[in-house]
């Protein structure tokens, strides 16, 4: 059966299976909306709100207070990335103007391509609690993560906290749709996610193209989220003289937040998997110094949860949690037993947090759901009470049991992570 061309550079009459796939083809670059809509760079007055197309044509964002989408932002141009492999578009709709602890609604365009109506609230800095999510290391097996990433909503997070490794090999396009997209569709599009680059983000060039933080601060930024101060790092960068470690000493300087909660890559402390101490010599001190309450970290595949860690013989020192959350997706890391861990555990997981004026509650969740770990941290008039500082390990001890680890341990871990990017 042969039927009419309708298509450029045609005449006569076609095969039909020919004229099917040319119609199917047509019709994939009709449907040009190919991930998100997806919130960024959230706040109490603004918010980010950004999605993909395969085409290039003009977008616009519709949104309003309760059910009416009585503002829009367009038209919308999107950004040309391109890459040797693919080009691809990114829309980015700015909100700002918004009142504080507000509900909206949005819908995101392109041409006649509708995102559906979607929904979000912007930050309360005045709120007396606040609920979040943190894990990481979603890489390379997205049904694990889909799985994971199904108890989100559930669990009602405000925002939700990534330790990087997002994809497997960042610069690959079409990891970013199965890896990281796909598998937090119906989350992302409702709740912000607030992102460290990870070093399967590889040259970070797809990574920016994604994420978007106000300002120049790309790789690291800061928020305020009711009681909690949120900080995230480029674990890349570990020198006095960056950029970024004048911004961070600044910021946490200046924060007055009950909590103070860092979030980066690469693990402070941590045994199984890489056997990570990042930024002892600058950040650590910078810490303790500044009253960072929790530093969460991902890297290593596994769950690990630290002793309250402070520096040997000063037993009025600032002490530290320190969390290892790489349970997100990537092949898991076997667990080594410590005495400074109070928990260690090769799981896929993620952490929910609940944090008020005076405290700060977690709850460590597997992947089909089940609570395997808990604890809280508290403040009495911002001071750490006497039974969370009589739990202090030295963090001195620590580095040395890490750095005693055998090692066939270490050799196995890194033959094991070079197989995981093969």
């Amino acid at each position: 059966m042969n039927l009419p061309c309708v298509f450029p550079r045609c005449s006569g009459r076609v095969p039909a299976v020919a004229w099917l796939l040319a119609v199917l083809e047509v019709s994939a670059l009709a449907a040009p909306l190919t991930k998100g809509p997806y919130l960024q760079a959230p706040g109490p007055e603004g918010i980010t709100i950004m999605w993909e197309s395969a085409v290039e044509e003009s977008g616009e964002l519709r949104y309003g207070e309760g059910d009416r989408l009585d503002r829009t932002v367009g038209p919308i141009r999107p950004t040309r990335v391109a890459n040797a492999k693919v080009t691809f578009y990114v829309y980015e709709a700015v909100l700002a103007g918004l009142k504080p602890g507000t509900a909206y609604r949005y819908e995101a365009r392109i041409g006649s391509d509708s995102s559906g109506r979607r929904q979000f609230r912007t930050f309360n800095r005045e709120a007396a609690q606040v609920t979040f999510i943190a894990y990481g290391d979603t890489r390379t097996n997205p049904e694990k993560h889909a799985a994971v990433a199904a108890h989100f909503r559930r669990h009602e997070p405000e925002f939700i906290l990534h330790s990087g490794d997002l994809v497997a090999k960042g610069t690959e396009h079409e990891r970013w749709a199965n890896e990281f997209f796909d598998p937090l569709k119906g989350v992302i599009d409702e709740v912000p996610m607030l992102p460290s680059i990870g070093n399967h983000e590889q040259d970070g060039v797809n990574y920016l193209a994604y994420f978007h933080q106000p300002g120049d601060q790309r790789f690291f930024y800061s928020r305020d989220i009711g009681p909690v101060h949120v900080v995230t790092l480029d674990y890349r960068s570990t020198k006095p003289t960056d950029e970024q470690f004048a911004f961070v000493a600044a910021d946490l300087r200046a924060s007055r937040a009950p909590w103070k909660v860092v979030l980066l890559h690469a693990p402070m402390f941590n045994f199984g998997g890489h056997a990570s101490l990042w930024g002892h010599e600058h950040y650590l001190p910078l810490f303790r110094e500044t009253k960072v309450d929790l530093v969460l970290a991902g890297h290593s595949h596994l769950y690990e949860r630290f002793k309250p860690l402070g520096p040997k013989g000063q037993p009025d020192a600032w002490l530290i949690q320190h969390v290892t959350t790489g349970g997100g997706g990537a092949p898991l890391a076997a667990a080594i037993a410590d005495p400074s861990l109070v928990v260690a555990e090769k799981v896929y997981h993620f952490v929910w947090f609940r944090a008020t004026r005076d405290q700060l509650e977690a709850r460590a969740i597997d992947i089909d759901g089940r609570e395997f770990d808990r604890f809280a941290l508290r403040k009495e008039k911002g001071r750490q009470p006497a039974a969370y500082r009589a739990e202090a390990y030295a963090e001195e001890d620590v580095v040395a049991a890490v750095k005693r680890l055998p090692p066939k341990v270490k050799k196995a871990a890194a033959a094991a992570e070079a197989k995981k990017q093969e």
